[in-house]
C-alpha cells in the first residue's frame, strides 16, 4: 500500500464504522476513455474502497465521500465498485443520521481553476483562526485538513437527520461567516445539508489545468486529534444564536413595488423576503434544488432538473433570476422572476406559504420581515414570567435604565469581581484564565494540552458572563421585566482601560515559586502580594522549609542533578546550563530578565528537547511549549505577540538548522516587556517578558547580539547511534509522578541562598542579566556547581561574525599596521592572510573581492572592538573624496614582539597560486621544512595558552599532537569543526591564531603541532 492509499483508508476509516454504507462520487470522471460523467458506488468494505479509490484518482477534479452513514439499501446502486454515468446519487432524506460539521475555507478566485501558493496559504491560516477561536469558546479539537485548494476543519457531531439540525448547522455556519470572511478567504455556508460530501483525502485536487502558480496538489490529513471528541449541542446552539440578523433592505412606504410575486398581493412583507432571499442565496437554492450547481456568485440550474428540457438553464444571482443563453436579451418575463415565484413553481403552492417556506430557509421569523398576522388573539398581551435568579446565591440585581449608566457599570464590575475569579487585567486588557482542552498549534506554535493560558476578555464573552452571575431587570407598568445584559454596557466596561477595579495579574504558575521578596508562594489562587494566579491542577506537593538549612539545599541540588544523570554534558559547565533551566522557569516572574539557554549537540538523538522539556515537566507536569525557527519578521512578530499574551512560562525554539539570529529575541531576552500588534485584537498591548527561552540544535550558531545574551551547554554522546541509549526510567512518565517533590527541591534550592542573604561567590558580573545573575548563577556556584556562564567562551568561538571581524582586523592590522586605507586599497591586497579573510566576508563567489560589500560591512562594523584592535573612519581622501578607513589598537591590545628565532623566516615569501590555501593557507614550505607565519611574533604574557584554551583550538592541538605526521585542512575540519558545530571557515580562523602564536606550522601541505 503505498502513501496516498494509506491516507484514503485512513480517511474512510475516520468517517465511516467499520459496517456502515458510504458513497464515492466522482464529479465529471473520465474512466475508461468514457466521456466525462459523474461517477459514483456505494461501499461497506473500507479496504476495497481504498483501492478503488486510488485506482481513480486524478481521473477527475476530485474524488469525495459522503460524512454521513447512509441507507444500506443504497449499496444495490453499485456495490462496492465505482461505476460511470450514475442515475442517482445519495440524496438528503438517504442520510442516517449526521455526525460530522464540515467548515470549508475557500479562498476567493476564479471559478474552475486550482488556487495560488498565496491563496491557498490564507484558507489555512483562516482555518488555524476559526480552530483557535472555537477552542477558547470550550470546543473539543477538529480534524483539521488540507483540501488541495483550502482548508477544512471537520467537527465530530451527533445529530438527528431532520429540519432542526439541518437549520441548527445552517445557521452554526452562517455564525462562523460572518465572523470570519473577509475579501480573501469565505466561509462556504451551503455545505449544511445531510448528504454532504467531502474531499477523500490524499487524492488530487485537479480544478482547471495545473500552472507553476496555481498547481493541483494532493489533499491532506494534517491533524487528528485523539481521541475525536463530539461537539456538545449546546455549544453548536450557542455559536448559531451569534448569527446576525439579516440586513434586510426594507422598502420605503410608498415607493413602488418591482420583486413581488405576480400572484400576490402588494406588500411590504412579500417584497422584503425577495430580498432576503436574493442576499443569501446559499440557504435555500440547495434545498429547492440539490442539483444546482455554483456559478458566479450565486447557482446554475439545468433545464432537466425543472423539468423543461430542451429550454435554456436557469441563472440564480444576488441581481435577479434570468435564463441563459440567446434567450437572455428576450427573456419572456424580463428577469422579474423572484425567489417566492421559483418555490410556488416547484411546490405548487400559494404565495403567503412559499414566503413562510423561504423565512424557515432563512431562520427568520416572518414578522421581522413585516408579516402581519390579521388574527387580533395574536396581539393580546402577554404578561412574561417574573425574572429567575441566576444560578448562585445572592446574585446582586441591576436595573437598567436611563442616566444611570455609570452606576451600571460600577455595579457591574463589582459583581463581576465578587462572582468571576478567572477574570483579571493585564497589560491593558481584560484577559481570563483557562485551560485548552487539545494541543493547539498556531502560527507554528505548539501548546500541550491542559495548558494553563490567559485569553484576551472579548465582547461576547463577558456579555456572557454579565448574564450568568447578574440579574438584569427593566421596570415596566406591569413590574420588573427579565431583560439581557446591554452589549454596549459590556464593550463600554472593555473599554475602560486604566479605570478598571478588577485586580491586576502579573502571571500565572503551577508549581511553587518564590515572590520578589523571597518569600514562598505555595497556595493555590490569586496571590495580591505578587499578582500571581497559581493553580496546582489539584496537587499537594512536598513542604518547603521556611529556612532551609545549606545541607538541605546540597540534598535538593542533588536531586535535580539526578534527573539530568544520563546525558552525554561535555563538561560540567554544560550540566550547570541545564541545571539553570531547570531554576530559572520555577521563579522566572521574579526575574527582571534571563539569559536564553541553549543546547547544541554532535549529532540527532542526543537528547538536546530535554533540556527544556525537563524544567517544563517539574513546573508544569507537561511537555515545553515548542516553535520552528520563523522563516520571516511578520511570522515571527506573530508568534511573539501569541507567546507573550498567553503568558507561558517558557518556550522552546527547536531544531535549529541555520544560524540564529532575530532582533525581536534579542528585545525579549533584555527587555522587561515588549509591544506589539495582537492579531485579530484592534490592540498594541505592551506586555510582560517574563517566561524562559531555550534553544536547541545540532552544531547550533547563535548569531552576533544572541551570544552575549546566552548560555549555552553541549551534549557529545559517546556513541555513533545515541538515539538507541536506554535510559534507566522514562523521564516523561518518572518527572510527573515525581514532580511534587522535585519541585520543591527547586524552591528549597533558591529559599536557602535567599534566607543565606545572597553570599557573593565572586563571579565577574553577567551585567545584561543582574537578577539571573545574582540568583540563579550564584546559588548553584555557592552550592558546588560549576559557573554556567563559562560557556560563554564557546559561544564567542562559534559566534561567525565575532570570528570573521576578529581575523579581519588582525590581518588588516599586521599588513598597514594604522595607515588610513581606500577600500579599492584594501580589496586589492597580495597578502595572503588578509586576502583570505576578505573572501569571506566581502566576495559573492569567494573569489574576487566585491568593493561595495565590503565597503557595507565595513560601515556596518566601524567601532566594533575585537581582540584589542577596532575599525575607524577617518574621513576623506582629499583626491578621490572617498572615505578612509584604519585599524587602531585599543587598551586591551597586548603589544607583541618579533621572534628572534625566526627572524630570518619574517620577510613574506611570495607563492604561486596553486599554493594559496585561502583562509587556512598561513604558512609556506621551503625545501619540506616548516615556513611560519610571514608576520609570525611570539606571544607576550599569557596570549598563547589563552588562544589555546579555547575548546576548538584545544580540539585541534589535540589532534595534531596526536599524528605527528599532521592532517591537512580539510580533514582537520571533519574531525574538529564540522561535528562541532564549526565552520570550516572558523576552523581557518582558529589555525590563523594558532599559527600566529606559533603552536601549530605546515610541512608538505599539512598541519602539524609546534614543538
Amino acid at each position: 500500500m503505498n502513501v496516498h492509499e494509506a491516507e484514503i483508508l485512513q480517511t474512510l476509516s475516520l468517517f465511516n464504522a467499520p459496517d456502515s454504507i458510504f458513497e464515492i462520487r466522482l464529479p465529471k470522471a473520465k474512466l475508461n476513455g468514457a466521456r466525462p460523467s459523474t461517477a459514483s458506488g456505494y461501499f461497506d468494505d473500507l479496504s476495497v474502497a481504498a483501492k478503488a479509490v486510488a485506482t481513480v484518482n486524478q481521473k477527475a477534479p476530485g474524488v469525495y465521500v459522503t460524512l454521513n452513514p447512509v441507507n444500506p439499501a443504497l449499496l444495490a446502486r453499485a456495490a462496492n465498485r465505482v461505476a460511470p454515468y450514475a442515475e442517482s446519487t445519495t440524496a438528503d432524506s438517504d442520510i442516517l443520521c449526521r455526525r460530522w460539521l464540515l467548515i470549508d475555507a475557500d479562498p476567493v478566485r476564479p471559478a474552475g481553476i486550482s488556487s495560488s501558493h498565496d491563496e491557498h496559504q490564507s484558507a489555512l491560516d483562516r482555518c488555524g483562526q476559526i480552530r483557535s477561536w472555537l477552542t477558547e469558546q470550550g470546543w473539543p479539537m477538529p480534524v483539521y485538513a488540507d483540501s488541495g485548494n483550502g482548508g477544512h476543519l471537520l467537527y465530530r457531531i451527533d445529530l438527528p437527520n431532520d429540519a432542526d439540525s439541518k437549520t441548527l448547522i445552517q445557521n452554526t455556519l452562517a455564525a462562523l461567516a460572518s465572523r470570519f470572511d473577509d475579501d480573501a478567504v469565505k466561509i462556504d455556508t451551503g455545505v449544511f445539508n445531510a448528504a454532504r460530501i467531502s474531499k477523500v483525502y490524499g487524492t488530487v485536487a485537479a480544478k482547471g489545468d495545473p500552472t507553476d502558480d496555481r498547481p493541483h496538489r494532493v489533499s491532506r490529513l494534517l491533524t487528528v486529534p485523539e481521541p475525536v471528541e463530539i461537539v456538545p449541542v449546546d455549544l453548536l446552539q450557542e455559536l448559531a444564536a451569534t448569527l446576525p440578523a439579516p440586513a434586510v433592505p426594507i422598502r420605503p412606504i410608498g415607493t413602488a413595488q418591482s420583486n413581488s410575486p405576480a400572484s400576490a398581493k402588494k406588500s411590504d412583507f412579500f417584497w422584503n423576503v425577495n430580498q432576503a432571499a436574493l442576499a443569501n442565496l446559499s440557504a435555500w437554492v440547495p434545498v429547492l434544488y440539490p442539483d444546482a450547481k455554483p456559478y458566479r456568485n450565486g447557482y446554475r440550474v439545468k433545464s432537466r432538473n425543472l423539468h423543461r428540457d430542451c429550454e435554456e438553464d436557469l441563472s440564480i444571482q444576488q441581481d435577479g433570476i434570468k435564463d441563459f443563453g440567446v434567450h437572455d436579451q428576450g427573456d419572456p418575463q424580463q428577469g422579474k422572476r423572484t425567489p417566492i415565484d421559483l418555490v410556488m413553481a416547484a411546490h405548487g403552492d400559494m404565495p403567503k406559504n412559499a414566503a413562510f417556506w423561504l423565512c424557515d430557509q432563512l431562520s427568520v421569523q416572518p414578522k421581522a420581515l413585516g408579516w402581519k398576522d390579521t388574527d387580533s388573539r395574536s396581539r393580546k398581551k402577554t404578561l412574561e414570567p417574573p425574572p429567575k435568579a441566576p444560578e448562585g446565591e445572592n446574585a446582586p440585581v441591576i436595573t437598567v435604565e436611563r442616566g444611570a449608566l455609570a452606576v451600571m457599570l460600577e455595579q457591574a464590575e463589582q459583581a463581576l469581581i465578587d462572582h468571576c475569579p478567572d477574570l483579571y487585567q493585564r497589560a491593558g486588557m481584560l484577559t481570563r484564565t483557562a485551560r485548552i482542552t487539545q494541543e493547539l498549534q498556531e502560527h507554528g506554535f505548539t501548546r500541550p494540552a491542559g495548558s494553563l493560558t490567559l485569553i484576551p476578555v472579548t465582547t461576547d464573552f463577558l456579555l456572557w458572563r454579565m448574564n450568568q452571575v447578574i440579574q438584569w431587570q427593566k421596570m415596566t407598568m406591569d413590574g420588573p421585566r427579565r431583560v439581557d445584559a446591554p452589549r454596549s454596557l459590556a464593550a463600554m466596561l472593555l473599554d475602560l482601560a486604566g479605570h478598571w477595579r478588577f485586580p491586576y495579574l502579573t502571571g500565572v504558575v503551577e508549581s511553587p515559586t518564590l515572590r520578589r521578596d523571597g518569600t514562598v508562594l505555595i497556595r493555590p489562587g490569586y496571590d495580591p502580594a505578587s499578582g500571581l494566579f497559581l493553580d496546582s491542577g489539584g496537587m499537594e506537593f512536598d513542604p518547603i522549609p521556611d529556612r532551609p538549612t545549606k545541607v538541605q539545599a546540597e540534598r535538593a541540588l542533588d536531586d535535580l542533578r539526578d534527573v539530568i544523570k544520563d546525558f552525554p554534558y561535555e563538561a560540567p559547565q554544560d550540566r550547570a546550563v541545564a541545571l539553570s533551566g531547570i531554576l530559572t522557569v520555577a521563579v522566572r516572574h521574579r526575574l527582571n530578565t534571563a539569559p536564553l539557554h541553549a543546547f547544541s549537540a554532535t549529532r540527532p538523538g542526543s537528547g538536546k528537547s530535554f533540556q527544556a522539556d525537563i524544567p517544563a515537566l517539574i513546573a508544569t507536569g507537561r511537555t515545553a511549549p515548542a516553535m520552528s525557527q520563523a522563516t520571516d519578521e511578520t511570522e515571527e512578530e506573530k508568534r511573539l505577540m501569541g507567546i507573550l499574551l498567553s503568558a507561558v512560562p517558557l518556550v522552546l525554539i527547536d531544531n535549529i538548522n541555520r544560524p540564529l539570529g532575530s532582533d525581536r529575541l534579542c528585545s525579549v531576552l533584555t527587555q522587561q516587556t515588549y509591544k506589539g500588534r495582537v492579531l485579530g485584537l484592534n490592540k498594541n498591548p505592551e506586555l510582560p517578558c517574563r517566561l524562559t527561552w531555550f534553544a536547541t540544535g545540532n552544531a547550533l550558531t547563535l548569531m552576533d547580539d544572541l551570544n552575549d545574551r546566552a548560555i549555552m551547554g553541549f551534549l557529545n554522546p559517546p556513541t555513533e547511534r545515541p538515539e538507541q541509549q536506554v535510559f534507566d526510567r522514562d523521564l516523561y512518565s518518572w518527572i510527573p509522578q515525581q514532580r511534587a517533590r522535585l519541585a520543591s527541591a527547586v524552591i528549597t534550592v533558591l529559599r536557602h541562598y535567599v534566607v543565606m542573604n545572597f553570599p557573593d561567590p565572586g563571579l565577574t558580573p553577567f551585567v545584561r542579566f543582574n537578577d539571573w545573575s545574582r540568583l540563579i548563577r550564584n546559588a548553584l556556584v555557592y552550592l558546588g556547581e560549576t559557573d554556567p556562564v563559562l560557556t560563554q567562551e564557546r559561544l564567542r568561538d562559534r559566534d561567525p561574525i565575532r570570528t570573521g571581524l576578529g581575523a579581519l582586523l588582525e590581518c588588516w592590522y599586521d599588513t598597514f599596521k594604522n595607515q588610513p586605507m581606500l577600500v579599492s586599497e584594501v580589496a586589492g591586497t597580495e597578502t595572503r592572510e588578509l586576502k583570505a579573510v576578505l573572501q569571506e566576508v566581502a566576495s559573492k563567489d569567494g573569489d574576487k573581492i566585491n568593493t561595495r560589500l565590503l565597503s557595507h560591512y565595513l560601515r556596518k562594523y566601524t567601532g566594533r572592538a575585537e581582540n584589542g584592535l577596532r575599525l575607524v573612519l577617518k574621513g576623506k581622501d582629499g583626491h578621490s573624496k572617498l572615505a578612509l578607513w584604519r585599524v587602531e589598537t585599543t587598551k586591551n591590545f597586548r603589544s607583541i614582539k618579533s621572534n628572534t628565532a625566526n627572524a630570518a623566516n619574517t620577510a613574506p615569501s611570495p607563492l604561486s597560486k596553486s599554493e594559496n590555501c585561502g583562509i587556512s593557507g598561513i604558512s609556506g614550505i621551503k625545501n619540506n621544512q616548516v615556513e611560519n607565519f610571514p608576520a609570525h611574533r611570539e606571544p607576550e604574557n599569557n596570549e598563547r595558552g589563552e588562544q589555546s584554551d579555547s575548546p576548538l583550538a584545544t580540539r585541534i592541538l589535540t589532534l595534531l599532537r596526536g599524528q605527528p605526521a599532521g592532517f591537512d585542512t580539510d580533514e582537520i575540519t571533519r574531525q574538529c569543526g564540522n561535528g562541532k558545530g564549526a565552520s570550516p571557515a572558523l576552523v581557518g580562523m582558529t589555525l590563523l591564531h594558532l599559527a600566529k602564536a606559533g603552536d601549530v606550522g605546515r610541512v608538505n601541505d599539512r598541519w602539524v603541532a609546534m614543538p
